[in-house]
């Protein structure tokens, strides 16, 4: 019988979780005790542990090690999303801090569930098993539910916080009934020994009951990233819930729901990747179109920005497309890639909302953004930029990141599909439609005349932020090498 339980070196190779876990629970420890006036000492707290656990991950992820019975797996694949994860987390506490204290919420708690929805993704990214990618992903919902009703007074809150759960549970039940159908054709959850099954043995002609599992697992995965026609839910709970937890929501688990619907399809479905290819190539069309279509309506920026996510979902699942193809190593890097760029243009887009939200402006139409250029002319700047990056211009990251994932499908095309060809095609169009009302922002910001004069005054931390963000976005774009050259080597142990 196999032991149960964890070695040193399991518990060692799981230093970052740990760090993370541990935070969390001494931030809940504390917090009734703290007066009032030293409530920061918890943010403080956060952003240590996800200090720490970025410096202790730096040094596990090379290699190939699995752990806990097959569970989890360490490697650079589970670092490189787990690296996304942790600054996001410390992104978002700093963007939180005058947010919360403006709102008169507890912050103990508040940081607590940050804490443990990015130890849900961690594990997320990290698991080579069916069931450990299930319970990692109900820790990560169940934060992130309480999150976005934490504004308990605020009807808006309480009506994302129900509408999230309900949905959440809904994927939750088709992925678990399609984890339950695959542990009965195979007889086992761990990832490898599946793909090894239904490689010898397993077709859909053969038995049905595993294509219904294959569509049951799009379905519950196809909720967790916003997917077209899984999306229902994303635009009222973005637009409900405190706006520095729709940056963490936009960014965090969207790149984990990716890292393990990767992790599933590839390795553990893998023999059947020409019928997932096809489905996944729907929902990009689906999404993207969808996604841009509705944003082009919206006048309402935090609304836009959420439906302006579903395109992007839609351009990550290209690069799940691909890795179903003889290119599978192009596809795949692509899509860390954009996870990794996506990061930091749209937490900074989040982040300038929350500002503007400080400075008597509610930032949630576009016309709170006339003549911002005149009023915050260095403020406008970084928006400009990172709306360039949202767009897919030149020189930013998000410019990179699309040209390798739509240069991926290209590549594909150039085989002598047509298939693939058409997709290249409907992405740089979607990619056109969505220029349109990224930079009908920027023209309001620039070119219209604002009707208020403010005084201006800074929210550091809400300012390192912005300035952070802009930043990286010109960095990676200009030298993107590294990134690529880590996301290529960390998707080697999934080929």
């Amino acid at each position: 019988m196999a032991n149960l339980l964890p070695s040193v070196q399991d518990i060692l190779l799981l230093t970052p979780e740990i760090i993370i876990l541990l935070s969390g629970l001494l931030i809940l420890l504390i917090t009734p005790f703290v007066e009032p006036k030293y409530q920061r000492i918890t943010p403080s707290l956060a952003i240590a542990g996800s200090l720490l656990a970025f410096i202790a991950s730096q040094s596990l992820g090379a290699g190939h090690r699995v752990i806990l019975n097959g569970m989890i797996s360490v490697s650079l694949y589970s670092a490189f999303f787990q690296n996304i994860f942790l600054i996001v987390n410390f992104l978002v506490v700093l963007l939180s801090l005058t947010y919360l204290e403006e709102e008169f919420a507890n912050m103990g708690e508040y940081y607590a569930m940050l804490m443990f929805a990015t130890l849900g993704m961690m594990l997320m990214a990290a698991s080579s098993d069916l069931l450990s990618i299930f319970l990692a992903l109900e820790l990560m919902s169940v934060s992130l539910y309480i999150l976005a009703g934490y504004f308990r007074r605020h009807s808006e809150s309480n009506e994302a916080a129900i509408k999230y759960y309900l949905t959440g549970v809904l994927a939750s039940a088709f992925m678990l009934y399609g984890i339950s159908l695959i542990y009965g054709i195979t007889g086992t959850t761990n990832l490898r020994a599946v793909g090894d099954f239904i490689g010898v043995s397993g077709s859909l002609a053969r038995d049905p009951a595993l294509g219904m599992a294959m569509l049951m697992l799009v379905m519950g995965f196809g909720f967790k990233i916003a997917a077209v026609p899984f999306h229902m839910w994303l635009p009222d709970v973005y637009e409900g819930s405190p706006t520095c937890v729709t940056a963490f929501m936009s960014v965090g688990p969207k790149a984990a729901g990716f890292a393990a619907v990767l992790r599933v399809f590839y390795v553990g479905l893998g023999s059947l990747r020409l019928e997932w290819t096809v489905i996944f190539a729907i929902l990009s069309v689906l999404t993207m179109t969808t996604g841009n279509l509705l944003a082009l309506t919206q006048k309402s920026v935090k609304r836009m920005l959420a439906y302006s996510s579903i395109a992007h979902a839609g351009y990550a699942i290209l690069g799940l497309t691909v890795a179903g193809t003889a290119l599978e190593g192009a596809g795949m890097s692509s899509l860390l890639f954009y996870m990794f760029s996506y990061l930091f243009m749209n937490v900074g887009a989040f982040a300038v909302l929350i500002l503007l939200r400080k400075k008597a402006l509610t930032s949630e139409s576009l016309d709170d953004f006339n003549g911002l250029a005149q009023r915050a002319p260095f403020l406008a700047f970084l928006m400009a930029i990172l709306l360039l990056s949202l767009t897919g211009l030149p020189p930013t990251v998000g410019f990179v990141g699309k040209f390798y994932v739509f240069g991926a499908v290209i590549q594909v095309a150039l085989t002598g599909n047509g298939f693939y060809g058409l997709l290249a095609v409907i992405a740089v169009v979607n990619a056109a439609i969505s220029a349109f009302y990224y930079l009908r922002l920027l023209m309001n910001i620039y070119l219209k005349d604002g009707a208020e004069t403010l005084t201006w005054r800074y929210s550091h931390s809400l300012m390192f932020v912005i300035v952070f963000s802009a930043l990286a976005t010109l960095y990676f774009g200009i030298f993107p090498g590294s990134i690529l050259s880590l996301a290529q080597q960390s998707v080697k142990i999934l080929l």
